[in-house]
């Protein structure tokens, strides 16, 4: 019998092995023998034994598969690979290989800044223009409370996800408000 006979054929402990990458040490455990007669019985069947290392990259492949997907939104949502791990609930190191694979210029992103324009909402924008401002100040009815305002302005402003200079849009914004 080969590696290729149906799972119906197959003992419980090879289907471990060979479809769930169980070491050889694990499947001793399960059957009270040594990892060597687990290899010997291995052999009987055809079967080539893996190296502990050879059984990591398995696993590791099948859960970057399994969660590529998972990982890629956390990632793209973060742009933080630390934090990434933490959401996914998987080792940084792993998040990173999946990341290579997965977002070729993750690095990148890592660094680059998101794009201004996609993190506020048409309001938030608004706040910021000099326009609205003076709309508020001219008509009571169409007034956001100013002090509400400028608390979010603050905030935008101390925001660690706006360390960049932003665009000239956005620079405009800041030099019309007054004060």
């Amino acid at each position: 019998m080969t590696a290729t006979a149906s799972p119906e054929d197959r003992p419980d402990w090879l289907r471990l092995y060979l479809e769930e990458y169980w070491t050889l040490e694990q499947v001793g455990e399960l059957l009270g023998i040594t990892r060597e007669a687990v290899r010997q019985r291995l052999k009987a069947r055809g079967i080539k034994s893996r190296s502990s290392t050879e059984t990591a990259l398995l696993r590791e492949r099948r859960e970057i598969s399994l969660r590529g997907d998972e990982i890629r939104a956390a990632f793209l949502r973060t742009r933080d690979v630390t934090e990434t791990a933490r959401l996914v609930g998987l080792s940084e190191a792993l998040v990173q290989r999946a990341l290579d694979e997965l977002v070729p210029d993750f690095r990148v992103l890592t660094r680059v800044p998101r794009d201004p324009s996609k993190k506020y909402n048409a309001l938030e924008r608004a706040v910021r223009s000099h326009a609205y401002r003076e709309a508020s100040r001219l008509n009571p009815d169409f007034a956001l409370d100013l002090t509400i305002a400028e608390e979010w302005l603050e905030f935008i402003s101390a925001s660690s996800t706006r360390s960049h200079q932003g665009s000239a849009s956005d620079r405009q914004a800041d030099a019309d408000l007054p004060g």
